[in-house]
């Protein structure tokens, strides 16, 4: 009983520790944006340095690739909660689907190289076979039970690190009141790259001086999804491009459209594999 009740205390000791520990780190990284944004790039980078230096590197390289991946969805997450920005319309377990979706889009290619490694083309091809079966069957949960219409190739959008640190800093001055419900109604919907643009009175366009052809500078730029051929100018302005929350409405015909491009990678595993 002794015993017992020691390891017990012991366990106790060590849970406290770690929430200590994980509510230290959660509050760490909501407060350093831009330390967490270097960190996140040195290990991208570290994965392209080691390419080719020695037998594995391919494999490692790729791994560190992941793993970083990986490290970016981890701290989105301790964003969104911390700037309360995670709360949509989105229910809860389709948001656990689009994030396993999203892992697994960061570590398939990592899976083939392993499998290829250890046993060989059969194994490379039996794994990305597994792999694509996995992710098919979790899209087309999406697309018919959640009616998620049009699917991403990264089902969960990453956060600019640029707008959390003004989100940050502004929720600490408390300089513009209403900043947290605009992240909230835009960040949760996808908008997730260009939310402050506002806040920061840049300019929008560069003109060449040789051939005097006017083009957007990167920052103006809005997110891929947003993105038009228009110029911003004072008439359209780069933050009033919305996103829709609802997903895409499809009819018959595009569901079955949308189906097809979903298994079309497990289609073509499959007729290679036979």
């Amino acid at each position: 009983m002794a015993t017992s009740t020691t390891l017990d205390t012991v366990w106790e000791k060590v849970f406290e520790r770690y929430k200590e520990t994980w509510l230290w780190y959660e509050q760490w990284v909501s407060k350093n944006p831009t330390t967490v944004a270097q960190v996140e790039n040195t290990f991208r980078m570290l994965s392209y340095m080691i390419a080719g230096r020695f037998e594995d590197s391919q494999v490692m390289s790729e791994l560190i690739f992941a793993a970083s991946n990986l490290l970016v969805l981890f701290h989105d997450n301790i964003f969104r909660k911390s700037l309360e920005i995670f709360k949509s319309n989105i229910d809860l377990s389709q948001a656990k689907l689009m994030q396993w979706v999203t892992v697994i889009s960061y570590i398939e290619v990592f899976i083939e190289l392993a499998a290829s490694r250890i046993g060989g083309e059969f194994t490379r091809w039996t794994m990305i076979l597994l792999v694509q079966i996995f992710k098919s069957i979790l899209r087309l949960i999406l697309l018919f039970k959640y009616k998620s219409g049009i699917q991403k190739p990264i089902a969960v959008s990453p956060v600019r690190r640029e707008d959390i640190k003004v989100a940050s800093e502004t929720d600490d001055t408390h300089e513009d009141t209403d900043l947290s419900t605009r992240l909230s109604s835009s960040l949760s919907k996808g908008d997730l790259e260009k939310s402050q643009l506002e806040e920061h009175p840049t300019e929008k366009v560069f003109k060449g001086k040789r051939y005097g052809r006017t083009v957007r500078t990167l920052k103006s730029a809005p997110p891929l999804n947003q993105r038009t051929w228009k110029l911003p100018n004072d008439n359209i302005e780069i933050s009033k491009l919305k996103v829709s929350s609802e997903p895409t409405v499809l009819g018959k015909r595009r569901i079955i459209g949308e189906s097809i491009h979903i298994i079309r990678p497990l289609i073509h595993c499959i007729l290679v594999y036979s």
